[in-house]
């Protein structure tokens, strides 16, 4: 048997502050913030990261990819999620 919340949870994948803020205006429950959806979605900047944070209240989910593709990653590429991961932590 599956049981099925009575609660769904809507989240809205944005690439903007505008797109973040309208989401929210309009019933998101949660962001998830990406750049180049057009690509699939890729890491944000810090910069829009931090202003999401600072004038978006919901929780964000900051997407980290560093390139379109499939996701089998090189050493090199695994350092630069890190870094993107890093610097998400910071803003």
């Amino acid at each position: 048997m599956v049981v099925l919340s009575d609660q769904l949870t809507i989240e809205a994948c944005v690439t903007t502050l505008a797109e973040a803020l309208a989401a929210a205006r309009n019933g998101a429950d949660q962001i998830e913030l990406c750049t180049a959806i057009h690509l699939d979605g890729l890491t944000p900047s810090k910069e829009l990261v931090t202003a999401c944070l600072n004038k978006v209240d919901l929780p964000i989910k900051v997407l980290i990819r560093p390139r379109e593709g499939n996701f089998v990653y090189t050493s090199i590429e695994l350092s630069l999620i890190k870094s993107h991961i890093e610097r998400t932590l910071q803003a």
